[in-house]
């Protein structure tokens, strides 16, 4: 995990997105994400990350 400190709203979005996943939903929060501009979402304001977990959660293209 980076040294920054997850919300746990967004972390148990994050591992409900990967099917309860806790070490895929680690390694989705550490990579860049198109849909956030390229910032991985650990370093995005937990508002745009819950939103880009909802999209994804109902299949709406990044």
């Amino acid at each position: 995990m980076s040294e920054k400190e997850i919300g746990k709203e967004v972390l148990e979005a994050a591992i409900k997105l990967f099917g309860g996943d806790y070490v895929e939903a680690i390694v989705w929060l550490n990579k860049p994400c198109l849909a956030l501009g390229n910032i991985k979402p650990i370093d995005a304001p937990a508002i745009d990350v819950l939103a880009v977990i909802n999209r994804l959660n109902y299949g709406v293209a990044q």
